[in-house]
């Protein structure tokens, strides 16, 4: 094969990507930028604030695709939030100083604790998590995680005052506290507990609700609907259509939600890699998806999926719905499928 081969087929391979790589290092420079405009005494806020508003709006700009407008909106929001974000770190750093006898000065903290500087990018990426800049924050936590050793997950909910010890290799999951209190308070297994977590997206409630419905495999049925649509054809979608009407409105939520949870895995692995902090079971479930459907396609499933959610809510036709679903899934990702049991 000659080089321009290769380099067509590449081409061709990268046709339906819609990555702008680039975005990882505009972020870490707006990361690097934001920390040293909070805590250098010298800096000019001004010039430094101004300048941070300009990348801001074109990283948001990219890594959400949202108006415009909305993401000036955002920037007003965010910006609002950093004199409240500041003070929690200078509590953080004076409460480093106080509990670590090795520690000399304010100073040296800011400056020399890798465990201050993991969670002053947490604090401010957790600020960009609740705008639903979800790709801008992760890759702000991924910075922190490559300069840092750390990995705390913007979603995840961490009080002030706060102090890491030796930063390498400490994980903060986004759901760690409704986890940690699920094994303990309800006795529910670790898996199950990590699986339930990550679809109560925050709320304890929700997740003491999901867990009656805990036995419920849904990654096998996810598994089994996607071969009904691209292998085993109308037969096998029909049957498994009147599986799902037969379990009730709330397994029917929980199902849904569980596949959109899985499509935003797969979205984060594609960007992560093996660094993301997931079962192996769901790296390769994650790993599958990606090979049946590109990042778009995986964007128009999760809105199929999110605007079924919302129709179940209201009653609608079990049946009807999920053989529509199921007709609207089979066209976004007809042209590039594969089998995923195996």
């Amino acid at each position: 094969m000659t080089k321009d081969q290769i380099i067509l087929n590449i081409a061709a391979l990268k046709s339906h990507s819609s990555i702008n790589y680039g975005i990882k290092t505009k972020v870490q420079a707006f990361t690097e930028k934001l920390f040293y405009t909070l805590f250098d005494a010298n800096d000019s806020l001004t010039e430094s604030v101004e300048e941070l508003e300009k990348s801001f709006k074109e990283i948001s700009k990219i890594a959400s695709k949202k108006p415009q407008e909305l993401c000036d909106d955002v920037w007003s929001q965010f910006l609002e939030k950093l004199p409240c974000v500041l003070e929690k770190l200078n509590m953080d750093a004076e409460y480093i100083l106080e509990n670590d006898p090795a520690s000399n000065s304010v100073e040296e903290v800011c400056l020399g604790y890798p465990g201050f500087y993991a969670i002053a990018i947490y604090r401010l990426s957790h600020e960009l998590y609740l705008l639903d800049m979800l790709l801008f924050s992760r890759l702000m936590s991924e910075y922190a995680h490559q300069i840092t050793g750390t990995d705390i997950h913007a979603g995840a909910t961490i009080a002030s005052p706060f102090f890491i010890d030796h930063a390498t290799g400490i994980v903060i999951g986004e759901t760690t506290v409704i986890e940690k209190a699920l094994i303990e308070r309800n006795k529910t297994a670790p898996a199950i507990a990590g699986q339930l977590a990550a679809l109560a997206d925050g709320n304890y409630r929700e997740a003491l609700m999901l867990v009656q419905h805990a036995e419920e495999d849904w990654q096998e049925l996810v598994r089994n609907w996607l071969n009904a649509i691209l292998k085993t054809g109308p037969v096998a979608q029909t049957k498994w259509v009147e599986e799902v009407a037969k379990l009730g409105r709330e397994k029917q939520k929980q199902f849904l939600r569980y596949f959109n949870h899985l499509l935003e895995q797969a979205v984060h692995y594609r960007i992560q890699g093996e660094n993301l902090l997931i079962s192996e079971k769901e790296k390769d479930f994650a790993a599958r998806l990606n090979r049946i459907a590109g990042f778009e396609q995986q964007e128009a499933m999760m809105h199929e999926i999110d605007q079924a959610h919302y129709h179940v809510e209201r009653n609608a036709n079990a049946k009807i719905l999920f053989h529509a679903l199921t007709i609207k899934l089979y066209h976004i990702i007809q042209d590039n499928t594969v089998l995923l049991l195996e």
